[in-house]
């Protein structure tokens, strides 16, 4: 059982990386939870802040639909097939077609189909759905805010990067093509907030399948890669974040 749930936010030179262990739960036991914590180097701006807000409580919305969906599957699935059968049935026994079968089966289908839609979308927005999303949303907004000393070292970390390389230098180092110049080494003490962050940078890496293969290729290469370097570049253009590539490559 999940009963607290940790945050983190972290500076990428011009982004921001927020990561929370909502997104482990799966819509599962979200009524247990009964803390939060958010941690970060320091203070955080407004609009840092607003940015934090905005991602917690749409993760929250989103792990409180997959929970009621998760909860009432059942009830759901039994209600749409028994409006199946007697849909099929009236339409075989009342209704006389030409072509037997294919319309009864689709009106059923139609039917059940749109129980569904109708139960889920009550079911979600339904008075027992309300009142979690409003406890998760009034537990976090009581949250515990920490400072952590990792979290410094790690954005100092990036910023040296970010000030030392410019974005065709970081590429080149990435893709071992400077022979001279790797990335320097990272060194965190070990604790239980910093494994989580890399259990949850693990799972982020996971589910950004674009990011994900440019690390494997990263961590597979073991000579220079012109290619690759030039596919980091084109990376980079269209959106990901060097920085945020390296430190996957250092801490993972």
């Amino acid at each position: 059982m999940r009963s607290k749930i940790r945050s983190y936010f972290l500076r990428l030179g011009k982004n921001n990386l927020i990561l929370t262990d909502l997104v482990r739960c799966k819509g599962e036991e979200i009524d247990k939870i009964n803390e939060f914590e958010f941690a970060s180097a320091g203070m955080l701006s407004i609009d840092e802040n607003d940015e934090v807000d905005h991602t917690i409580k749409a993760e929250i919305n989103h792990q409180v639909k997959l929970f009621i969906q998760n909860k009432y599957y059942t009830v759901r699935l039994l209600s749409s097939a028994l409006v199946f059968l007697a849909l099929y049935l009236f339409c075989s026994l009342v209704i006389r077609d030409p072509i037997p079968m294919l319309d009864e089966l689709a009106i059923a289908t139609a039917g059940a189909i749109g129980l569904w839609l109708y139960m889920n979308k009550r079911e979600g927005n339904g008075a027992y759905a309300v009142k979690i999303r409003l406890d998760l949303e009034e537990l976090y907004h009581n949250k515990s805010n920490l400072q952590l000393e990792f979290l410094e070292k790690l954005e100092a970390y990036l910023y040296d990067l970010n000030s030392r390389y410019d974005s065709l230098t970081l590429c080149d180092i990435l893709a071992k093509n400077e022979k001279e110049v790797l990335l320097p080494e990272l060194k965190i003490e070990t604790s239980s907030e910093a494994e989580s962050f890399k259990v949850l940078l693990a799972d982020y890496l996971k589910h950004h399948s674009s990011l994900s293969s440019l690390y494997k290729r990263i961590k597979a290469n073991d000579r220079a890669d012109k290619q690759l370097a030039a596919t980091l570049i084109n990376a980079e253009m269209r959106g990901e974040n060097l920085l945020l590539l390296a430190l996957c490559v250092v801490l993972l």
